[in-house]
């Protein structure tokens, strides 16, 4: 028996949201505040970066935790995948995350590794 999950993209936020999850930023966006400052909001101005290290692009690789509220209103610049908020791999991992969660955090309460040692699941196996 194969069983396919899904979850709405607004859950999947609440749940990166409910366990920190570690989203990328976006580069441009990052590259855009370090060229033009966040005076009005932060008090300061642009951050200029030395040209000796040429092979490495300072904008990108910077991972923050998800913050629903802040997203909303694009204070921090999370990357989007194909007009989805998520890559597959972090669907699985939330999707994951919210069928192991305890009933009172919006969760299954399932574990799924003891459901597979007490034979009730033979194995299971994240696809994207």
């Amino acid at each position: 028996v194969y069983c396919k999950i899904r979850a709405h993209p607004d859950r999947l936020r609440t749940e990166a949201d409910r366990i920190n999850h570690p989203m990328p930023l976006d580069e441009n966006f990052m590259k855009q505040i370090c060229d033009d400052g966040r005076k009005e909001k932060f008090g300061w101005g642009p951050i200029k970066y030395t040209s000796f290290a040429n092979e490495l692009i300072p904008y990108t690789g910077h991972y923050s935790a998800y913050d629903r509220e802040r997203a909303a209103v694009d204070d921090i610049p999370f990357k989007t995948f194909e007009s989805m908020s998520f890559r597959n791999v972090d669907r699985i991992k939330l999707i994951s995350s919210i069928i192991e969660a305890p009933i009172p955090q919006q969760g299954c309460g399932l574990k799924i590794k003891d459901l597979t040692v007490k034979k009730a699941c033979l194995a299971v196996f994240p696809l994207h």
